[in-house]
């Protein structure tokens, strides 16, 4: 899949490349690196009229300077869409929700079809919030669905159990674990992670799911999901 080309700091390119390859990248970061990666990012997939990305947060305000700059850099003619987005010349679109805390994601994200998220700052919203975002990963262009979420601390709150396996018990990023892909099913509200094949075998009724209309069992492929920490060393 060939991506518009974006240009960032090479210790930034493990999440783009993240971000290419699953459904579900946790990035774990500084604000700066955040607001970067959710300017530029949603930039490759603009050539595509199909192609509609949303970037959340509570309480962030984007900084629409820094997106015109970067769109300009890599000629992506764009138009602003009620102060809050963009639309490209080939009709992909951008838009930034910044949720107030009395609006729930699911108001405002109702019939939304995303090829993209990102969401900033991902440890203030709650799992009820990031499960229905997920939801919204119903890609209708070219791309395929991705999801970005930023954290600028190790993750101990509803996504612990996505992020546990990349950590050691004090606390540090295992090396060699950082970037491996793992996979996720939901059951019972509950997330529960391992490879593609472990799911596949133990949870068949998740992942094998019967289609009526033409009688077939049809494979309900795991999600997939992997780990970047980004340090500014």
């Amino acid at each position: 899949m060939e991506y518009n080309k974006i240009e960032l700091p090479n210790r930034l390119r493990p999440v783009v490349e993240a971000v290419k390859g699953v459904d579900i990248t946790l990035f774990e970061g500084s604000d700066k690196d955040s607001v970067t990666l959710l300017t530029t990012i949603p930039l490759m997939f603009m050539d595509d009229k199909n192609s509609h990305c949303g970037v959340f947060s509570k309480g962030y305000s984007i900084n629409y300077r820094l997106v015109s700059k970067l769109a300009s850099t890599y000629d992506i003619r764009y138009r602003y869409n009620l102060g809050r987005g963009f639309t490209s010349q080939e009709g992909g679109t951008l838009q930034y929700y910044v949720t107030p805390h009395k609006t729930s994601v699911q108001e405002c994200t109702a019939g939304l079809q995303l090829t993209f998220i990102g969401v900033h700052n991902a440890g203030g919203f709650d799992g009820d919030s990031v499960g229905c975002l997920m939801s919204r990963l119903r890609s209708q262009g070219k791309y395929p669905s991705s999801m970005l979420l930023n954290y600028d601390e190790q993750v101990y709150n509803y996504h612990s159990v996505l992020s546990d396996w990349y950590y050691d018990k004090e606390g540090n990023v295992i090396p060699e674990r950082k970037g491996k892909v793992r996979y996720f099913i939901i059951k019972e509200d509950r997330y529960i992670t391992g490879t593609e094949e472990e799911l596949r075998i133990k949870y068949p009724e998740l992942c094998y799911i019967h289609n009526p209309v033409n009688d077939e069992v049809v494979y309900n492929k795991p999600m997939s999901y992997t780990f970047v920490k980004v340090s500014n060393d």
